[in-house]
């Protein structure tokens, strides 16, 4: 959570943000900017969309498969307020 803290990286990201593609965009009505929700079994978070060329569709055996991707250093405390990618993952439970 750094930026969460850092004043001037809370300055250049101020909240939270999910890269999308153009076409993911276009198939569901998002505009650059827009709010949007992620959902995953565990949670759902609040995100800012960016619309970038970056994050392409894969195509898998004929099917074509969206990435999202979102930052992890966002959380409830600090500078910067705003949902966590953390919760919409399991907790593994591995031995440290």
């Amino acid at each position: 959570m750094a930026c969460a803290f850092l004043s001037h990286l809370s300055e250049l990201q101020p909240e939270m943000f999910a890269e999308i593609s153009p076409e993911l965009a276009r198939e569901l009505k998002i505009k650059n900017g827009d709010y949007i929700c992620i959902v995953s079994l565990r949670a759902a978070i609040e995100a800012r969309a960016l619309v970038s060329r970056r994050i392409r569709p894969l195509q898998l055996n004929g099917k074509t498969l969206h990435q999202v991707a979102v930052p992890y250093h966002f959380g409830t405390a600090g500078l910067v307020h705003g949902s966590a990618a953390n919760d919409l993952l399991t907790i593994s439970g591995e031995p440290m």
